[in-house]
């Protein structure tokens, strides 16, 4: 039998896939750029940061997709592993070593 624990690998695609989740949910832009701007009446800090705070959200939405696309390399490889440990298993049994 292969040595893959394939529950740890489904635990870690699901670990995965809710990390980037979270990670591509950040909004920057919208929430802090308004919350600067609400704290510092008059300052620059605002309208300096609003175009940066849009590539910083992008950059979280990169970051969180390759994330959720490794989960599900993750998830594939697992069923795989598990696929071929089956055939495996059914293939030493065809041989009946126990007649």
């Amino acid at each position: 039998m292969l040595n893959a624990d394939i529950d740890q690998l489904n635990k870690l695609a699901g670990s995965l896939t809710t990390t980037g989740g979270a990670i591509a949910g950040l909004k920057v832009a919208q929430d802090k750029v308004n919350a600067v701007a609400g704290a510092m009446p008059g300052s620059t800090v605002p309208t300096e940061f609003a175009p940066v705070s849009v590539e910083i959200d992008g950059a979280f939405l990169r970051v969180g997709q390759r994330m959720k696309d490794l989960a599900t390399k993750v998830t594939t490889c697992a069923k795989d592993l598990h696929m071929t440990d089956a055939q495996f298993a059914q293939k030493m049994r065809e041989l009946n070593f126990h007649k």
